[in-house]
């Protein structure tokens, strides 16, 4: 069961990357807006909060939880 779940998650994720890059749509919000026959133009590539979250907030994550972790193992 977990192959064929793989397998159709495979074969959307293939299709929908053949969709971007033919239609040459760059973000989910892109792709959402497409398929469901709305205009693509009107969408703006304006940075939001959520960019500049995952670009700063996931390395921050990933720092934070490194030193926590070299602090939890120095201790044992």
């Amino acid at each position: 069961m977990p192959t064929f779940t793989f397998a159709v998650a495979y074969f959307a994720a293939i299709k929908i990357e053949r969709i971007k890059s033919t239609y040459a749509l760059e973000t989910y919000e892109k792709v959402v807006a497409f398929s469901e026959g709305q205009p693509i133009e009107k969408l703006t590539s304006q940075k939001t909060w959520k960019d500049t979250m995952s670009v700063v907030g996931v390395p921050a994550t990933f720092l934070i939880v490194l030193l926590f972790s070299f602090y939890v193992f120095s201790l044992v």
